[in-house]
């Protein structure tokens, strides 16, 4: 900390000279938690601490504004206490692994616990809502799932980290981002979000060293955090053009309620329970309606299915429908992985196969990202790699 702080002995007695030196170290004077106004290089500083029976809060203060010392409040006071604190982030680009937003949400207050019995044996604890959340320590990092209502909002020159719903409500985290680093999330569908009070992303280096010091030594929780898509809607001409096309490859109409089918599958995602599950040849032209619509204006579309005989049909339908329209269709390979316009289909194996030999070999980090259009239901062991390789997931 640039600032002098002053620390009362009251509080230097009860926390121990060592948490006094890591709160030194680790909180960051942005604004002053009374007045409210920014805090300067040449502001004197005190801490003050709000001891609310479970735990206490130590925060920064300029030296008129609310004097260093140990306040106790009853039950009915720490159920009134507010701390408005400021939080900082910034983007790391990390060209091999997407980009990460480093955030410190709360840069002039900490949370500490009794360890024990002993006065004095204190553990700083601000981060525990994130890892209540969902955040999880470096070693889970690479099976997390993602906190409940996370989500990240892409803008030309901003990354947002949100949310709208779930244990961490009213969040809102955002930094300046690079094109390069854009274009990697808008391809990945995710971006990592990392939370630390161990530096302040705005004014300290954030280097790989740096982040791998954090891991290392447990200072950062990571989520990973689904990408925003809008939510699509059917264009009429589009609609009208893939019936013709289904007439024309199939010679079949499709009736009224297959095409409400897909007007719902193709904006939400699944019918909502509203209607039945096709089955026979009602299920392949819902499904090549869906994949045409998808692929003319999302780009590339993988149409997965469990079993081979299914697979098979779908794309000999598809490739009638679509064959003549400048389409390609195909079963699914390592072609399908690239940006082109095309619907290729196949089974969860042949997807996953396809896959591991894409991620193998050197490509843009750049591209579309494909829908992927789930005939059968898709298994909980895949889910969350489907949910995070593809832009958009339409589930029968």
């Amino acid at each position: 900390m640039r600032n002098e702080l002053k620390v009362d002995v009251d509080i230097r007695a009860k926390l121990g000279a060592g948490t006094v030196d890591t709160l030194r170290s680790t909180l960051v004077p942005v604004d002053c938690l009374t007045c409210g106004e920014e805090i300067v290089a040449e502001d004197v500083l005190n801490l003050a601490v709000d001891d609310v029976n479970v735990g206490i809060f130590a925060t920064l203060h300029h030296e008129e504004c609310r004097p260093s010392a140990w306040v106790r409040h009853t039950p009915e006071q720490a159920g009134n206490l507010k701390v408005n604190v400021t939080w900082r982030a910034c983007v790391v680009d990390r060209q091999d692994a997407g980009p990460l937003l480093v955030v410190n949400p709360s840069c002039e207050a900490a949370v500490l616990f009794r360890t024990s019995a002993l006065i004095k044996n204190w553990t700083i604890g601000t981060l525990n809502r994130c890892l209540d959340a969902g955040f999880v320590p470096p070693a889970q990092a690479s099976s997390h799932r993602g906190v409940e209502g996370l989500k990240a909002r892409l803008e030309p020159t901003r990354l947002t980290v949100l949310a709208e719903t779930g244990p961490l409500e009213g969040t809102s985290w955002h930094a300046d981002i690079s094109e390069a680093a854009l274009s990697r999330a808008h391809a990945r569908g995710r971006v990592l979000v990392g939370v630390t009070t161990a530096l302040d992303p705005r004014h300290d280096p954030v280097s790989e060293e740096r982040l791998k010091e954090l891991s290392r030594d447990e200072e950062i929780l990571f989520s990973l955090v689904p990408v925003e898509r809008p939510q699509p809607k059917v264009d009429t001409e589009s609609l009208i053009a893939a019936i013709e096309l289904v007439r024309r490859g199939t010679g079949a109409v499709p009736s009224n309620d297959l095409v409400a089918m897909t007007m719902m599958l193709y904006e939400h995602g699944g019918t909502l329970g509203a209607m039945p599950r096709p089955t026979g040849h009602d299920l392949l032209i819902v499904v090549s309606l869906v994949a045409g619509l998808c692929c003319g204006g999302e780009g590339p579309v993988h149409v997965l299915s469990h079993d081979d005989r299914t697979a098979q049909s779908l794309m000999e339908t598809c490739r009638k429908v679509y064959g003549k329209g400048g389409i390609p269709v195909s079963r699914v390979g390592e072609p399908s992985f690239t940006s082109e316009r095309r619907i290729s289909v196949g089974t969860y194996q042949e997807v996953a196969a396809a896959r591991a030999r894409f991620d193998n070999q050197p490509r843009p980090s750049a591209g579309v990202l494909p829908t992927a259009v789930a005939v059968d239901p898709v298994p909980d062991i895949e889910r969350d790699s489907v949910r995070s390789r593809y832009s958009r997931l339409v589930e029968l």
